[in-house]
């Protein structure tokens, strides 16, 4: 995706809606493209969360392994612009959930340090500001 085509996608992504072009611009240059076929993981629970993930194109779905080996989908990514795996790039806890991409599929990745440079510089809210108890919902095995 070219800079101009970059900066219009982060422009329609929630995180980065009210941040300025000349700011977007340099956001664009730290994301990078991931392709994905039906079925590959993107990651593992239990995995450090070095990156965060927006859906350009595809499917992802996430889900959580019970004890007894079963999987229980938590919630599913399809529409361009939604984001997942911010929670362990931000609290730097491993990953809650696994995600598998469900077809054909085109992420933008921004590592963790590009996020951490990025965002103060940006002023994005922080979903979780210091202080803040961390949001992640506390779940039960069965």
């Amino acid at each position: 995706m070219k800079t101009t085509n970059q900066i219009q996608f982060l422009k329609e992504t929630a995180l980065f809606a009210n941040i300025a072009d000349r700011q977007l611009k340099t956001i664009a240059q730290d994301i990078v493209p991931r392709y994905y076929q039906q079925g590959d993981i993107i990651f593992h629970e239990g995995d450090s969360g070095h990156s965060l993930h927006l859906v350009q194109s595809g499917q992802i779905r996430i889900f959580i392994n019970g004890l007894d080996g079963s999987e229980t989908s938590v919630i599913l990514f399809g529409k361009p612009g939604d984001i997942f795996g911010e929670l362990a790039v931000i609290d730097g806890l491993t990953r809650s959930a696994s995600a598998i991409a469900l077809d054909k599929t085109v992420l933008y990745t921004m590592s963790r340090e590009n996020f951490r440079r990025q965002m103060p510089r940006h002023h994005a809210p922080h979903p979780n500001p210091p202080g803040q108890p961390h949001r992640r919902h506390a779940r039960k095995r069965q």
